[in-house]
C-alpha cells in the first residue's frame, strides 16, 4: 500500500479503453461479453477493449477434482467416510459460464450430494463388493453426469478413492 498507488490505478483505468490482444489456445475457450451479450471466441489471436468487453476463460480439456464427503450411514447403520474424484470435461462453455459462478465448486457440491444416497442405499459389504467390481464408480458416474448436464459439463468418471469406516465417539454430557 504505497502513497502513489492511485497513479497505477489511473493508468490501468485509462489503458482499459485501448485495444488489448489475447490468445485462445486449443485447451481453452473464451467468452467475450460485449455490452453483456455472450460471444464464443474460436482459437487464435484476438483483440478486445477491456473497458466494455469482459473476457471469461475456461479450460475445455479433461480435468480431475478430488473431494471429501462427511460421514454417511450405510443401510446396515455403519458410519463411513468416502473420498472421491470426479474427472470432467466442459462441453458447453457458454452454459457453464452463464449458469454458475464457479464450475469446479458446483461439480464438487453436486458430487457430494450424489454420494450419501448411494451409500445409504447399500450395506457396508455391498459397498465393498461394488467398489472392488467397479459398479460403484459406474453408478456414481452415471448419476453425477445426469445432474451436471444442465451446467454444460460431461462427467468422464466419478470414482471412490477411499471408503473407510468412521469412528463415532459419543460424548455424554455429565451434569
Amino acid at each position: 500500500m504505497g502513497a502513489l498507488e492511485w497513479i497505477r490505478d489511473l493508468i490501468t483505468y485509462v489503458a482499459s479503453f485501448f485495444p488489448h490482444y489475447f490468445v485462445v489456445s486449443q485447451f481453452e475457450q473464451v467468452v467475450l461479453l460485449p455490452f453483456g451479450k455472450p460471444k464464443l471466441v474460436k482459437m487464435g489471436f484476438h483483440w478486445y477493449i477491456p473497458a466494455w468487453t469482459p473476457l471469461l476463460r475456461m479450460l475445455v480439456v479433461a480435468q480431475t477434482q478430488d473431494f471429501k464427503t462427511g460421514v454417511s450411514i450405510t443401510s446396515d447403520l455403519k458410519a463411513v467416510v468416502a473420498d472421491f474424484a470426479v474427472m470432467f470435461k466442459v462441453k458447453d462453455v457458454l452454459t457453464a459460464l452463464m449458469t454458475c459462478d464457479n464450475i469446479v465448486q458446483t461439480i464438487g457440491e453436486i458430487g457430494q450430494s450424489v454420494i450419501p444416497p448411494v451409500i445409504a442405499s447399500q450395506t457396508m459389504e455391498e459397498l465393498r463388493v461394488a467398489l472392488v467390481s467397479g459398479v460403484l464408480s459406474k453408478r456414481l458416474t452415471r448419476e453425477t453426469n445426469k445432474l451436471l448436464k444442465e451446467w454444460g459439463v460431461e462427467v468422464l468418471s466419478c470414482r471412490v478413492n477411499n471408503l473407510a469406516l468412521a469412528r463415532v465417539i459419543y460424548l455424554v454430557n455429565a451434569q
